[in-house]
Parts: structure tokens; C-alpha cells; sequence
């Protein structure tokens, strides 16, 4: 006789009852191959109880092949009975009254109104129990001999994307998403091994790119140690180029260089993180790559503001130029021989804050990096997502590895000298923190519906 229901399965993102088979649980499946994996139980309620399934047969021998036509997939359909009524796979009970014991009461009662209404004529040698007081009105069926049937559908997690009937499903705590747009871009990355960032604009070109740009970019990389001699990044310098004009030798620089930092293809076409970095108006590609700048008052209305665009790479100088001499209020110190200009919170932690925010930031969203700066704090929100799956916020200061949301931006910007080391900014902004008498930042995750979506770093004063 079969035990599966000994083992206590609570229900969740890769457990699932369903009372009947229905043909819209195909997509739940889908959901199942596309995350994790998952089991999906056939002939058990909402609360655990086996009550039995109809047809399974037909069911055992048919949901195979149709799993496989329609998503590609292979699926192991196992057959299982339960002995008696009563038993639950949810809690691992086995339907006797003592191990019953350990199932809430509301629940136990609940079961017990699905037995309450009679036992009508046998079919197929099962007794059909109507359900006249359960909320889905399926039916409970006792085979002649007690026993109710149920089977359980495993299916396995797949590297790459499984549809159903050309539709995309993942699976989400315990709800299902049909993905489409820019979840579905996502996910397409995801499984791809391949990230936002790096991937190829095929009408992008390299004349487009900023020359300004390049320069500040040769200066913070000859200062950081990432440029190997002459005038060129890693590769050739002017004296390699012979006889070329001035304009095809800085072209050639400029290919270079993006070779070296692998943002340009085979054909000279570049990647995102290229154009975020480089390009004049980087917004000709991606929507809201810019950063807004807003002074509030004590009522929350705004006083001025500003607007930030252009590389990314000069986007950092200009928003810390301003924050620091337009927005923030300076102490002044008088130490008897200078005048010295304090903040409340200091500049070298701040840059980092930003610079994070811009290189983790979900740039589908077409949405602008945020801040507010109010007279005793200044936040920075970005629409990105928290890796809380391997960093919890309280250990962000702590010794971690980097989980870059763009990690060819981060690149291009740890390149430029920028980022000093990967996984290490919260500790700079600790230390700096530590020396200016400056309170650590608050930070929060999350946004309306979408709890791990959307970041935001509040800098307070003392």
C-alpha cells in the first residue's frame, strides 16, 4: 500500500493539490520547469485530504504524452492510494484519529463536512461522495474498497525556458505569472546566462559615442592602473596606427578600448553597457537613463530641482557636484587658520551610494535613479532589485562577493577606477562613515506590490 502521505509536504512554490485535473494546470506545470521544479497532486484538496480522482487511468496514461506535445518536457506521473479517508498528505497524517490529532481543528472539520452528505450509487466500482458543503463542489471518490486514489506529477527544473502552447509561466511564491514584455525579456537573460547590459545595439556605432567621454574615462584609468602604456588601453597606441588620418586613429583607439572591455562584437556593434557609459544622450536607447535632483521643504513640496543626462560616466561628477555645492548645506568651521566646509554626510560615501544605485539599477524600467534632498538627509532610489537571496541587508558590511545587476556596467565603471574593489562599497561607506561621525544609511527594499523591487538608501544626519 502506498505511503507517500507519510511524508509531510506542506504546500508551497513546489507543492501543489488540485482536487480534479483540469487542462489549465498545463500552465502550472510550465511554471514548475521554468523555477525550481515542483510536484503538482491530483485528487487532494486545498487542505491536504486525499479525495480521490476519477479516471485516473486515463489520466496515468494520457498526461505524458500531452505534457511533452505541448511544453517540450518530460514528466513523470506517479500513481498513488491512500488507504482510507481522512488521510493527508499536507500534515503526513494517515488518516487514523491519533495522527489526525496533529491537523488544526478548522481544518479537520472542514473534511469532515465532505463525507456528510451520503454515499450514492457506485460507478466504475467507486462511490461518489457529493460535496454539498465544500467550497469547489468536486466530488470525493472511495473506491469499493476504501481506498482513494490520487496521483502526483513531478516534474524537473529545466536550464532553459520552457512555453505552453507558446505562452512563457514561472512560478512565484504560490501564485502563477503568465510572463510577457519586460518580465519575459528577463527571464529570456536569465536563462541565457546573458544580462541586460551586454546585450549588442546592432545600429549603435562607435562615431555615435562621446569623445569627452573617452578622455575623462583615459584619465580616471590611467589614474586607477588600467592602462598598459602609451595612449592605448591594453592594446595598440598611436605609434602602431601608420599613416591613418586623425579621425580613423580615434576611432581605432576608441574600438579598441571597447574591445579590451568586451562591450563591442566581432562587427563593431556595441553592447548597452557601452552606450550607458559613453554615449552623448544615452536616453536614444534607453529610456530614463538619467538622474533627478529634488530639494524639499519641511511640508514635502519641492523647492528646485534638477535634471542629470549624458554618460553615465560624467552623470556621477555632475550629480556630486551638485549635491554637495548647491543642495547640502555646509558647516562652517573656523580653525583659527582656514575656513573648512563640513556636511552631514560625507562626499566619498555618498559618491558610493551612487555609484550603486546607477550600476544596479533596472534600466527596463524606464524610470530616472531618484533624489531627495531634505535639509537633515538625502535618499537615493533606484527601481532595481536587492539580491536578498544572497545578501541580506544587515550583512551588506560584511566581507561578500558582488552581485552586480549589470555586471559589464560595473566593469566599465571598476575600469575607470570608480569602484575600488567589487562587493566592497558598503565598507568604504562604513569607514567613511566612522570618520566623519556620520550615521550608517537606512536602507529599504522594496515597492507597492513588489516587495523585492526598488532600493532606496536614506543618508541622515547626526
Amino acid at each position: 500500500m502506498d505511503t507517500n502521505y507519510s511524508r509531510k509536504l506542506p504546500e508551497s512554490q513546489n507543492n501543489e493539490w488540485k482536487a480534479s485535473w483540469h487542462d489549465e494546470y498545463f500552465k502550472w506545470l510550465c511554471g514548475y520547469a521554468n523555477v525550481g521544479g515542483g510536484h503538482l497532486f491530483v485528487g487532494v484538496n486545498d487542505d491536504g485530504f486525499v479525495v480521490g480522482l476519477k479516471n485516473f487511468r486515463r489520466l496515468l496514461e494520457e498526461l505524458p504524452n500531452q505534457i511533452k506535445t505541448k511544453m517540450g518536457i518530460i514528466a513523470e506521473v506517479r500513481y498513488h492510494s491512500a488507504e482510507r479517508r481522512g488521510v493527508n498528505i499536507r500534515y503526513g497524517t494517515d488518516g487514523t484519529k491519533e495522527s489526525n490529532k496533529q491537523i488544526p481543528a478548522e481544518i479537520r472539520q472542514r473534511d469532515k463536512n465532505l463525507y456528510a452528505a451520503g454515499i450514492f450509487e457506485p460507478k466504475d466500482k467507486q462511490q461518489e461522495l457529493k460535496l454539498k458543503k465544500w467550497k469547489s463542489e468536486e466530488p470525493v471518490i472511495v473506491n469499493d474498497d476504501g481506498t482513494l486514489d490520487y496521483l502526483e506529477i513531478v516534474v524537473e527544473p529545466y536550464p532553459h525556458m520552457v512555453s505552453c502552447d507558446g505562452k512563457v509561466y514561472k512560478r512565484s511564491g504560490s501564485t502563477l505569472q503568465e510572463l510577457n514584455g519586460i518580465e519575459l525579456e528577463k527571464f529570456i537573460f536569465e536563462r541565457s546566462g546573458k544580462t541586460w547590459d551586454e546585450v549588442i545595439m546592432p545600429t549603435a556605432k562607435i562615431d555615435e559615442l562621446d569623445d569627452s567621454a573617452f578622455e575623462l574615462f583615459m584619465q580616471k584609468a590611467r589614474r586607477a592602473g588600467s592602462v598598459h602604456g602609451g595612449d592605448g588601453f591594453a592594446g595598440e597606441t598611436a605609434s602602431d596606427s601608420g599613416n591613418e588620418s586623425e579621425d580613423e586613429l580615434s576611432r581605432r583607439q576608441k574600438e579598441e578600448i571597447l574591445r579590451d572591455l568586451k562591450c563591442v562584437d566581432r562587427e563593431g556593434h556595441l553592447c548597452r553597457a557601452a552606450l550607458l557609459f559613453f554615449h552623448p544622450d544615452p536616453e536614444q536607447y534607453v529610456t530614463g537613463a538619467f538622474i533627478n535632483i529634488g530639494s524639499f521643504d519641511e511640508l514635502g513640496e519641492i523647492v528646485h530641482y534638477d535634471t542629470v543626462r549624458g554618460p553615465l560616466l560624467t552623470q556621477i561628477d555632475t550629480v556630486m557636484e551638485l549635491i554637495y555645492n548647491k543642495y547640502m548645506k555646509p558647516d562652517i568651521i573656523d580653525d583659527e587658520t582656514q575656513w573648512i566646509e563640513t556636511y552631514f554626510w560625507p562626499k566619498k560615501a555618498f559618491r558610493e551610494v551612487l555609484l550603486n544605485a546607477v550600476i544596479n539599477k533596472d534600466y527596463q524600467s524606464g524610470n530616472p535613479i531618484q533624489i531627495k534632498v531634505r535639509e537633515d538627509s538625502v535618499s537615493v532610489f533606484n527601481e532595481g532589485h536587492w539580491p536578498v537571496t544572497r545578501i541580506a541587508v544587515e550583512d551588506v558590511y560584511k566581507d561578500h562577493a558582488s552581485y552586480p545587476a549589470n555586471p559589464r556596467l560595473a566593469g566599465l565603471f571598476f575600469a575607470a577606477g570608480e569602484i575600488v574593489t567589487w562587493g566592497g562599497g558598503y565598507q568604504i561607506i562604513q569607514r567613511e562613515c566612522e570618520k566623519a561621525g556620520s550615521p550608517l544609511p537606512v536602507i529599504e527594499i522594496g515597492q507597492g506590490d513588489t516587495p523585492d523591487k526598488g532600493v532606496t538608501v536614506r543618508c541622515n544626519a547626526k
